[in-house]
């Protein structure tokens, strides 16, 4: 992925789980480690903090009942992973798993 943009999927093997990936300007890196850790704060209370990653130049990730995200920044681009599923799913470890695709998409 070497262009900004987003796009978005629905897993075939199981329709009611979404994934959302974006390269944007590093610029824009505030902003979306803003945006990511209200989304771990909704999904995991107040003082809830997404954890720091050693993906690139550094970012964070979280894993929560219904979603997982991981963000970081490599040179001029921030490259993000966002998984959407039901309560039920039994997916595991589905936050490392944001982790893996944010580091796929910089290579």
């Amino acid at each position: 992925m070497s262009t900004s943009g987003m796009c978005n999927y629905t897993l075939r093997a199981d329709p009611t789980v979404s994934i959302e990936l974006a390269v944007q300007p590093a610029s824009r890196a505030d902003d979306i480690f803003a945006q990511l850790q209200q989304r771990v704060r909704l999904a995991r209370g107040q003082s809830a903090e997404a954890e720091r990653i050693s993906v690139g130049d550094g970012g964070w990730a979280y894993g929560a009942g219904s979603q997982s995200e991981a963000a970081a920044r490599r040179g001029g681009k921030v490259y993000r992973a966002r998984m959407i599923y039901p309560l039920s799913t039994t997916s595991p470890d589905r936050k490392n798993a944001m982790v893996q695709l944010v580091t796929r998409m910089m290579e």
